[in-house]
């Protein structure tokens, strides 16, 4: 990652374990039914630092400013480098 780390400022949910985590994610609406995989912290971080991506970085313009963090949260598939993929950074 470049320079010093940022710190993530997306929301979190704190859940007792993975399956409260999948849980989670069909309370809040976060998928359309599909399999979901909550990511952690390090997974983003990981997946941020395949991409070349600080969490500040605006990827896309969609309604305002998607964030790779942001991104990353909707996108996640247990993958690193699915933002780099995502954002054609690769």
């Amino acid at each position: 990652m470049r320079g010093l780390r940022a710190t993530l400022t997306s929301a979190e949910h704190s859940v007792a374990n993975w399956v409260d985590g999948v849980a989670t994610y069909f309370e809040l609406g976060w998928s359309d039914g599909l399999p979901v995989v909550p990511a952690t912290e390090d997974a983003v971080w990981r997946s941020l630092a395949a991409a070349g991506l600080e969490p500040s970085d605006v990827v896309a313009h969609p309604i305002g400013s998607l964030t790779p963090r942001e991104l990353e949260a909707r996108a996640y598939a247990a993958v690193p480098g699915v933002v780099a993929i995502l954002t054609g950074t690769l």
